[in-house]
């Protein structure tokens, strides 16, 4: 069974078995009721409620658990999802652990490195690129990302002046 981490326990929330977590989505509707996820890749949960917070923070919910002294052994865990579970997205959208890792070429086709992380910003995306072990910032916007090949683990960006420089 292949996981996807989708959200961090930060703490419980009240008396009632609630969890405060750190959503690593920006899609709230994934934690709809009755969806089934795993606390630490172990504990099967069922969402019962999710109520979504500011700044990435949601509070649950699970059908398992109904009291502070029962999720308080989740705090610093992670939540995921079962691979064949993500919802399916779009063309040009990507989930970002399938980004990671990939292989970085310019518009000429040479490679430039690797996907480190992918940093989210009240604008847009942005690849960090581990380049000759400098950290490369590449906005993930139109102008710039020419191709994202999944297949092949390549991605090909248009650079322009100044982004490579030391």
């Amino acid at each position: 069974m292949e996981f996807v981490e989708v959200a961090k326990i930060v703490n419980s929330h009240g008396i009632k078995g609630a969890v405060k977590v750190f959503l690593f989505t920006d899609n709230i509707e994934r934690f709809k009721e009755n969806c089934k996820f795993y606390i630490d890749k172990k504990f099967k949960v069922t969402i019962k409620s999710a109520r979504a917070l500011a700044n990435n923070y949601a509070i649950l919910m699970f059908n398992e658990y109904n009291n502070i002294n029962e999720i308080l052994q989740f705090k610093n865990l992670s939540l995921f999802v079962e691979e064949k579970d993500l919802k399916n997205l779009s063309d040009d959208e990507f989930y970002v652990y399938k980004l990671i890792g990939l292989e970085v070429y310019n518009q000429n086709d040479e490679f430039v490195g690797k996907v480190k992380d992918v940093l989210s910003t009240l604008a847009n995306d942005v690849f960090e690129i581990d380049s000759n072990e400098k950290s490369i910032y590449v906005p993930v916007v139109k102008e710039f990302i020419k191709e994202i090949d999944l297949v092949n683990s390549k991605i090909k960006i248009n650079f322009i002046k100044g982004m490579l420089d030391d």
